[in-house]
């Protein structure tokens, strides 16, 4: 089975349900590439619910190590959602305590909405977005729950101009990744990036949708915590696929976030607001290829205004920006490239120096080095890669020529 049809087949089993693909004609090697396949989209827990709740004649085509493989997934992922909500219920209480208005997106925001179980939705980290004059305020508080910044900078003032974050790590048995945004995509020096203004006017209430045992209440009853409005999720989850990560980079899971939202608010989506807000940011081919490749890969209903609007605007925005990041890096210098072409002028010098003349503190954390005589001597390996891997990314480009 090519993995074009296997992904045909999950989205087909995620979307309308399990009954509708033949799953007896699937052989053991097809069943390998299936797990391998949901197991780096994320999509396990998803195709375990889809299948749980099919018809019999359907749940007995499904091998049964497969069922325990899905079943694992479905478990894990219940585990790491709670285990993480948790961690939020206690920062969220802090915030709201201070009065810091905060917004709470991706992965937290949407099992928490737009999936019936809190399961379904596989989370990585926890994302929030807080007003940037509060930022060092709720970093703190981050750090009074044990939350620490692992990583140095390359470079002084590096972070403020090309990240769009402030991430953190709670190190235990299950460590828990925070980010803190100030931004939604990328730091000032990022073309794409824009004010968060309207983002804070575009809000409704969080509350969370179950109950913890472990606790005796979680609070449904904040002040100032968020989720974002439909239409202003789909604004930003779609610039996050294709101006952050890249489409083909971008796990099939993010895909169907946007199928979720298109099905389950598409009453309280205001495509007109969405529309003229995405060619305000310049945002409008991010909006339209995103929503494109989710109808393509979930049938996901758009209605027709909104397709005409798409095939009027095709290729204005960052348009340049978004096929670069499609397309796959096989050396560190094209990898660069890609972010350093997304970045202003004064942004690209910046980030040029920082890559050739990193901080000492950021080189004795990136090359493990224990002794400070050896930092010369890293330094000239460090060059020597880059000169190396400049010479690869020329070849590969003359012979593509």
């Amino acid at each position: 089975m090519i993995e074009q049809n296997l992904q045909k087949t999950v989205c087909l089993a995620i979307s309308k349900g399990a009954e509708h693909v033949e799953w007896g004609r699937l052989l053991s090697q097809d069943w390998r590439e299936i797990i391998e396949f949901i197991y780096s989209h994320r999509l396990g827990p998803l195709l375990f619910w889809s299948i749980k709740n099919a018809y019999q004649a359907t749940r007995n085509q499904i091998p049964e190590d497969v069922n325990e493989q899905l079943l694992l997934m479905y478990v894990e992922s219940t585990r790491r959602n709670l285990h993480l909500f948790r961690e939020l219920a206690l920062f969220l209480d802090l915030l709201d305590q201070q009065n810091i208005k905060t917004i709470v997106l991706k992965g937290a925001s949407l099992a928490n909405t737009v999936y019936h179980d809190n399961g379904l939705r596989p989370m990585a980290d926890i994302d929030l977005l807080i007003p940037v004059d509060n930022l060092g305020a709720a970093v703190e508080m981050a750090k009074s729950l044990g939350y620490h910044d692992p990583f140095p900078e390359a470079g002084p003032g590096l972070k403020k101009i090309l990240s769009h974050h402030e991430y953190l790590i709670k190190e235990n048995q299950s460590p828990v990744q925070m980010e803190m945004h100030h931004t939604l995509l990328g730091g000032d020096a990022f073309r794409y990036s824009v004010p968060v203004d309207w983002f804070f006017t575009q809000v409704e209430p969080f509350r969370f949708q179950y109950q913890d045992k472990k606790q005796k209440q979680l609070n449904d009853e904040y002040q100032n915590v968020f989720n974002l409005s439909p239409a202003a999720q789909l604004l930003f989850l779609t610039a996050h696929i294709t101006f952050q990560h890249g489409l083909n980079a971008s796990p099939l899971i993010w895909f169907y976030d946007l199928d979720r939202i298109c099905r389950l608010d598409s009453d309280r989506i205001n495509w007109d607001v969405l529309l003229e807000k995405a060619g305000e940011f310049h945002w409008d081919s991010s909006l339209s290829i995103a929503l494109l490749q989710t109808r393509e890969k979930f049938n996901t209903p758009l209605p027709e205004k909104i397709l005409l609007q798409f095939d009027r605007k095709k290729g204005n925005g960052y348009s340049a920006i978004i096929f670069s990041k499609a397309n796959s890096s096989q050396t560190r210098m094209q990898a660069e490239w890609k972010k350093i072409f997304a970045l202003n002028w004064g942004g690209r010098l910046r980030l040029i120096s920082a890559l050739i003349f990193p901080n000492p503190a950021y080189m004795r954390y990136r090359y493990r080095i224990d002794k400070s005589w050896k930092l010369p001597f890293f330094y000239l390996y460090r060059w020597d890669y880059i000169f190396l891997d400049g010479l690869r990314t020329i070849l590969l480009h003359l012979q593509k020529k």
